[in-house]
């Protein structure tokens, strides 16, 4: 899209200083890094503090990559060589301003935009409708790994061609900028996974949780489909009969049925719609990411997809492996099997993830658990992790503890096992796991990406065998 400066500044109610009419043909909103971004373009600096982003240093190096405009707050003038650009746009809220360029270019894309929100499984299942899109050779975007809010949406909307599909992952991490957000994304079509405690941190209720994921259905031009999972006590309040449902109970419209384990391949089962029965496979482990497909498939079934095509897309994807990325999955080290879980820490993946693990264990296996900040929070609750541990108190062998902070928590996780293990850091567990382990033996580790705890299978493949 070509936009002029003056129209910018007029978009985003900012002051423009400099030239009024240059032409800008790409937005580079400094979400992900770009080494050639189109040219000429409009740099927007990224700062987001929940990831601990700020892009705000590379301002001054943007002239040289094609920058003919920067867009900024006040507060960051002193980073602008104001010869180096052709104009700036000073706005009060950055973010605020983002979002509101990223309405405007909503406005004007001709392509269906897909919006999939929902507590867990949102990364998942978005990427399996951008393969089931690929399938069906359709031109198609996605938000990049996980990043959720307004930087997210606003990178997807600015790097768009005008009539691809857009797969938009909608979190509610800035809580504030929720309404901007789900005006900006106005999807055609929406899918809610399900409701969760993931946001204890953050939001006091399940309803509340729901309150504010729904906004997405609410926009002023409301989705001509909405896709939620009928099983979910907290989303049952928003089903009308417009409303599209999935999930294993009955009363679904598209309704899981015959799930039979592959092991580590993952599982096959079948999805009844009506008097059909379509089959289907996915190579993601646990009865958590079958419900995904199941949601990925009523979704895309329902707008029309053929059934060939979605049944292929949700086969093909395996899942995301990324440097700051990676969807749950089991891998080996020196011998030892690792179901990896550690990219978000809460009680609902700690569920699914214990179950989808010890569905693969033979005997017992141990199980990792990192210290997360949102365990500080007042909504967070230790009884909640201690039931979640509980059903496999017979099964886990040790349980290793990371963070001195555990020491104050010990007696909640102290009937799960005898052998409970509180180690410091990533390094001091790997070196235990090292001299403890042997080929064979298996680990579940549930942690936040914050932490870093792949660090742990880095190491024990660089340290020297422990005689």
């Amino acid at each position: 899209m070509n936009l002029t400066s003056s129209k910018i500044a007029n978009i985003v109610s900012g002051k423009l200083v400099g030239e009024k009419n240059i032409s800008i043909d790409y937005i580079y909103y400094d979400v992900l890094k770009q080494d050639n971004p189109k040219t000429p373009f409009l740099y927007i600096p990224y700062i987001n503090s929940y990831r601990n982003i700020d892009s705000t240093n590379f301002i001054s190096k943007m002239a040289a990559k094609g920058a003919k405009g920067v867009l900024l707050e006040a507060n960051q003038l002193n980073l602008v060589e104001t010869k180096d650009f052709s104009f700036y746009i000073i706005v009060k809220d950055l973010q605020k301003a983002s979002l509101s360029l990223a309405k405007y270019y909503r406005q004007n894309h001709e392509g269906k935009v897909i919006a999939v929100t929902g507590s867990c499984g949102k990364t998942t299942s978005k990427e399996m409708i951008d393969s089931v899109l690929k399938s069906a050779k359709t031109s198609s975007l996605k938000t990049v790994r996980n990043i959720n809010g307004f930087g997210g949406t606003s990178h997807v909307l600015f790097n768009a061609n005008k009539k691809d599909w857009l797969v938009i992952e909608a979190g509610v991490n800035g809580l504030k900028r929720l309404p901007s957000l789900a005006e900006s994304i106005s999807p055609t079509y929406l899918l809610v996974t399900n409701i969760s405690n993931t946001h204890f941190d953050r939001l006091k209720s399940l309803k509340e949780v729901a309150y504010h994921k729904l906004k997405l259905a609410y926009t002023s031009t409301p989705p001509d489909k909405i896709v939620l999972n009928g099983d979910d006590p907290h989303l049952k309040h928003h089903i009308t009969d417009k409303t599209i449902t999935f999930g294993f109970g009955l009363q679904n419209n598209y309704v899981i049925k015959d799930i039979v384990s592959l092991g580590k391949e993952g599982s096959t089962f079948k999805i009844k719609k009506d008097e059909k029965e379509f089959a289907v496979k996915t190579p993601l482990l646990g009865k958590h990411n079958v419900l995904n497909a199941c949601g990925v498939f009523a979704l895309s079934h329902s707008i029309g997809l053929p059934v060939k095509h979605i049944v292929s897309g949700i086969k093909a994807f395996s899942g995301i492996v990324h440097e700051n990325y990676e969807t749950s999955k089991l891998k080996e080290v020196k011998g030892v099997n690792f179901y990896d879980d550690t990219q978000h820490f809460n009680i609902p993946g700690l569920k699914s993830g214990l179950e989808t693990f010890f569905s693969l264990t033979p005997n017992k296996g141990n199980v990792i658990l990192g210290y997360d900040y949102k365990f500080n929070s007042e909504n967070f609750s230790f009884r909640e992790l201690h039931l979640a541990l509980l059903p496999y108190i017979k099964k886990i062998k040790t349980l290793y503890l990371i963070g001195d902070k555990w020491l104050e928590h010990k007696d909640f996780v102290s009937d799960i096992t005898n052998d409970i293990q509180i180690v410091s850091d990533c390094e001091q567990l790997a070196k235990y796991l090292k001299e403890q382990l042997k080929p064979g033996d298996f680990v579940y580790a549930k942690g936040d990406f914050h932490q870093h705890l792949r660090k742990i299978f880095h190491l024990m493949e660089v340290y020297e065998d422990v005689n």
